[in-house]
């Protein structure tokens, strides 16, 4: 059967003619044509400044980037992906710029990546970098710089307090042995110096004159301090006492000023104690004045009147009055 009866026999409408012409040609023009090849053409025919060929130009070259050996050879190397560019650690904590690369490493990132380990083992063979490396081991060791600043207050306070403690205790040893203290105690220091006393050497070596601690001034200043701090431990044992008593005696001093001296006698263990606390100035030296400033003197020390089982005064009718003496004034 030849193909125009085959197409007649399956199908309603007639064969073309034109197909029946072309069936009389030669067997080879029935056959289905090969497959078209992928054109080359078009893709090398684009011109070399197309943004195509730039993308396949920077894959190809791909390799051109910081390498991750980089950063384990060149320690200091630090790369940052945002801008894609490395800077120097090293360099750029230190506060170092490069003036010859115009800041490059530091406020410059570097990205020749061409020809990126020449650069850097250049840059690690400059002044400014062998001198940023020293500061970071530097400060690997004694800390930041902020940190060395605290290091070295910290060290002045501890010289200045062992100084201060033996001022103090030169200033002891005067009042101990009732030896004048404005007078005597520039001296005594300088005895403690020349007997081997170091700290009190270095002390004045480094302190300038005016700050030594030497002065008349300083001495009251010395005196009084240890006077509050003597005061505050009589207080404190005075204070635990369950019961107190006071003995007072007024007199007039060289500069015609009313005085009296306090003394507070209590139990401790079992034993009497006995200790001076204060005294105290007042106008005039009638009971009213006295008792006066008693009272003010136990409110200051947190000392209650209703502890109080004994006194201790001169007969004179200002204190032992039965009327408006001072003991009678208290035990109302």
């Amino acid at each position: 059967m030849d193909i125009t009866s085959y197409f007649k026999s399956h199908s309603n409408k007639p064969f073309p003619s034109s197909c029946a012409d072309d069936s009389s040609s030669s067997e080879e023009e029935l056959e289905i044509p090969p497959a078209k090849k992928p054109c080359v053409s078009k893709t090398t025919s684009l011109p070399s400044n197309s943004k195509q060929s730039k993308c396949r130009s920077t894959k190809a070259s791909s390799n051109r980037k910081c390498q991750n050996k980089w950063e384990k050879e060149f320690t200091w190397l630090e790369y940052n992906a945002d801008i894609d560019g490395a800077f120097c650690k090293n360099c750029k904590t230190s506060g170092r710029s490069l003036e010859q690369t115009g800041g490059v490493w530091t406020s410059t990132p570097f990205r020749n990546w061409k020809k990126a380990v020449e650069k850097m083992k250049a840059h690690s063979q400059t002044n400014t970098h062998i001198m940023a490396y020293q500061g970071t081991l530097s400060t690997q060791h004694s800390g930041s710089v902020f940190q060395q600043l605290q290091n070295v207050a910290e060290q002045d306070r501890r010289i200045n307090r062992v100084a201060v403690k033996s001022f103090f205790r030169c200033a002891h040893f005067l009042a101990q042995h009732h030896i004048p203290n404005t007078t005597n105690f520039d001296g005594l220091v300088d005895l403690v110096v020349s007997c081997g006393g170091e700290h009190l050497r270095n002390f004045l070596d480094r302190t300038g004159r005016n700050a030594v601690y030497t002065s008349h001034v300083a001495v009251v200043e010395f005196m009084e301090s240890l006077g509050i701090w003597v005061e505050k431990s009589i207080q404190k044992h005075l204070n635990r006492a369950q019961y107190f008593c006071i003995m007072a005696d007024e007199c007039t001093d060289i500069a015609t000023i009313e005085e009296m001296a306090v003394f507070y006698r209590w139990e401790e263990d079992g034993v009497p104690v006995e200790h001076f606390l204060e005294v105290l100035h007042f106008k005039q030296a009638n009971a009213e004045s006295i008792y006066l400033a008693l009272i003010e003197c136990l409110n200051e020390k947190n000392l209650q009147v209703s502890k109080i089982i004994g006194m201790g005064f001169d007969g004179a009718s200002t204190f032992a009055g039965i009327r408006t003496g001072v003991q009678t004034r208290i035990k109302k």
